[in-house]
Protein backbone atom coordinates (compact mmCIF):
# COMPACT_ATOMS: atom_id res chain seq x y z
CA UNK A 1 0.00 0.00 0.00
CA UNK A 2 1.47 3.31 -1.10
CA UNK A 3 1.32 6.45 0.99
CA UNK A 4 -0.56 9.52 -0.30
CA UNK A 5 1.60 12.14 -1.98
CA UNK A 6 2.18 15.30 0.07
CA UNK A 7 2.68 18.89 -1.05
CA UNK A 8 6.27 18.67 0.19
CA UNK A 9 6.93 15.70 -2.11
CA UNK A 10 5.18 17.48 -5.02
CA UNK A 11 7.44 20.52 -4.53
CA UNK A 12 10.55 18.32 -4.43
CA UNK A 13 9.40 16.52 -7.58
CA UNK A 14 8.99 19.86 -9.40
CA UNK A 15 12.46 20.94 -8.29
CA UNK A 16 14.04 17.63 -9.37
CA UNK A 17 12.30 17.82 -12.76
CA UNK A 18 13.43 21.43 -13.24
CA UNK A 19 17.02 20.38 -12.50
CA UNK A 20 16.76 17.14 -14.56
CA UNK A 21 17.35 14.89 -11.55
CA UNK A 22 15.94 11.36 -11.33
CA UNK A 23 12.73 11.46 -9.24
CA UNK A 24 12.72 7.70 -8.51
CA UNK A 25 13.57 8.02 -4.81
CA UNK A 26 10.83 10.63 -4.32
CA UNK A 27 8.01 8.51 -5.75
CA UNK A 28 8.99 5.16 -4.29
CA UNK A 29 6.12 3.88 -2.09
CA UNK A 30 4.02 6.96 -2.95
CA UNK A 31 0.67 6.98 -4.76
CA UNK A 32 1.19 8.92 -8.01
CA UNK A 33 -2.28 8.34 -9.47
CA UNK A 34 -3.45 11.54 -11.19
CA UNK A 35 -0.17 13.41 -10.70
CA UNK A 36 1.68 15.53 -13.27
CA UNK A 37 5.14 14.03 -13.85
CA UNK A 38 5.78 15.81 -17.14
CA UNK A 39 9.44 15.87 -18.23
CA UNK A 40 10.46 13.65 -15.29
CA UNK A 41 13.38 11.26 -15.33
CA UNK A 42 12.27 8.04 -13.64
CA UNK A 43 15.06 5.45 -13.78
CA UNK A 44 13.59 3.04 -11.22
CA UNK A 45 9.85 2.60 -11.74
CA UNK A 46 8.74 -0.86 -10.67
CA UNK A 47 4.99 -0.76 -10.00
CA UNK A 48 3.42 -4.11 -10.88
CA UNK A 49 -0.31 -4.43 -10.13
CA UNK A 50 -0.70 -0.71 -9.29
CA UNK A 51 -3.23 1.83 -10.51
CA UNK A 52 -1.56 4.94 -11.94
CA UNK A 53 -4.54 6.09 -14.01
CA UNK A 54 -4.84 9.74 -15.10
CA UNK A 55 -1.13 10.39 -14.53
CA UNK A 56 0.75 12.67 -16.93
CA UNK A 57 4.16 11.48 -18.14
CA UNK A 58 4.46 14.01 -20.99
CA UNK A 59 8.06 13.93 -22.32
CA UNK A 60 9.19 11.76 -19.40
CA UNK A 61 12.02 9.24 -19.56
CA UNK A 62 11.10 5.95 -17.89
CA UNK A 63 13.59 3.15 -17.25
CA UNK A 64 17.31 2.84 -17.72
CA UNK A 65 19.47 1.18 -20.36
CA UNK A 66 20.47 -2.36 -19.38
CA UNK A 67 17.79 -2.64 -16.66
CA UNK A 68 14.28 -4.09 -16.44
CA UNK A 69 11.32 -1.95 -15.39
CA UNK A 70 8.40 -4.02 -14.11
CA UNK A 71 4.97 -2.53 -14.88
CA UNK A 72 3.22 -5.88 -15.35
CA UNK A 73 -0.55 -5.83 -14.83
CA UNK A 74 -0.47 -2.08 -14.24
CA UNK A 75 -3.68 -0.10 -14.62
CA UNK A 76 -2.87 3.08 -16.53
CA UNK A 77 -6.18 4.33 -17.90
CA UNK A 78 -6.31 7.80 -19.50
CA UNK A 79 -2.61 8.48 -18.93
CA UNK A 80 -0.59 10.91 -21.01
CA UNK A 81 2.60 9.32 -22.38
CA UNK A 82 2.95 11.90 -25.19
CA UNK A 83 6.62 11.92 -26.29
CA UNK A 84 7.59 9.61 -23.41
CA UNK A 85 10.73 7.56 -23.95
CA UNK A 86 11.04 4.11 -22.40
CA UNK A 87 14.59 2.79 -21.90
CA UNK A 88 16.03 -0.65 -21.19
CA UNK A 89 13.37 -3.35 -21.07
CA UNK A 90 9.94 -2.33 -19.82
CA UNK A 91 7.49 -5.09 -18.99
CA UNK A 92 3.87 -4.00 -19.43
CA UNK A 93 2.52 -7.52 -19.80
CA UNK A 94 -1.20 -7.89 -19.09
CA UNK A 95 -1.37 -4.11 -18.50
CA UNK A 96 -4.56 -2.11 -18.93
CA UNK A 97 -3.58 1.02 -20.87
CA UNK A 98 -6.95 1.96 -22.38
CA UNK A 99 -7.61 5.47 -23.70
CA UNK A 100 -4.06 6.68 -23.00
CA UNK A 101 -2.11 9.12 -25.18
CA UNK A 102 1.05 7.62 -26.67
CA UNK A 103 1.53 10.24 -29.42
CA UNK A 104 5.16 10.38 -30.58
CA UNK A 105 6.23 8.03 -27.76
CA UNK A 106 9.18 5.66 -28.13
CA UNK A 107 7.83 2.25 -27.10
CA UNK A 108 10.58 0.08 -28.62
CA UNK A 109 11.67 -1.06 -25.12
CA UNK A 110 8.16 -2.34 -24.26
CA UNK A 111 7.37 -6.01 -23.80
CA UNK A 112 3.60 -5.66 -24.07
CA UNK A 113 2.35 -9.25 -24.18
CA UNK A 114 -1.44 -9.36 -23.61
CA UNK A 115 -1.54 -5.60 -22.85
CA UNK A 116 -4.73 -3.70 -23.67
CA UNK A 117 -4.14 -0.59 -25.79
CA UNK A 118 -7.76 -0.17 -26.94
CA UNK A 119 -8.71 3.45 -27.56
CA UNK A 120 -5.13 4.72 -27.29
CA UNK A 121 -3.86 7.56 -29.47
CA UNK A 122 -0.68 6.27 -31.09
CA UNK A 123 -0.06 8.85 -33.80
CA UNK A 124 3.65 8.81 -34.79
CA UNK A 125 4.47 6.21 -32.10
CA UNK A 126 7.56 4.02 -32.43
CA UNK A 127 6.59 0.46 -31.48
CA UNK A 128 7.63 -3.08 -32.42
CA UNK A 129 4.80 -4.90 -34.13
CA UNK A 130 5.16 -8.46 -35.33
CA UNK A 131 7.53 -9.61 -32.63
CA UNK A 132 6.83 -11.92 -29.72
CA UNK A 133 6.92 -8.85 -27.44
CA UNK A 134 3.33 -8.10 -28.43
CA UNK A 135 1.83 -11.59 -28.36
CA UNK A 136 -1.87 -11.42 -27.53
CA UNK A 137 -1.95 -7.63 -27.16
CA UNK A 138 -5.18 -5.78 -27.91
CA UNK A 139 -4.11 -3.12 -30.39
CA UNK A 140 -7.17 -1.26 -31.57
CA UNK A 141 -5.33 2.03 -31.94
CA UNK A 142 -6.02 5.50 -33.28
CA UNK A 143 -3.24 6.72 -35.57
Amino acid sequence: MNLPITNDIRNKIRQYIKNQIDISPLIQNVDIKGEDLSRAIIKTFNRPDEDISNTCFYQAIIGEEGKITNLNRIKALNCNFHRTKFLGTVWVRYAELKNSNFREADLVALDYKFADFRGCDCCDVIIRIGSDKGTGAKLILTF
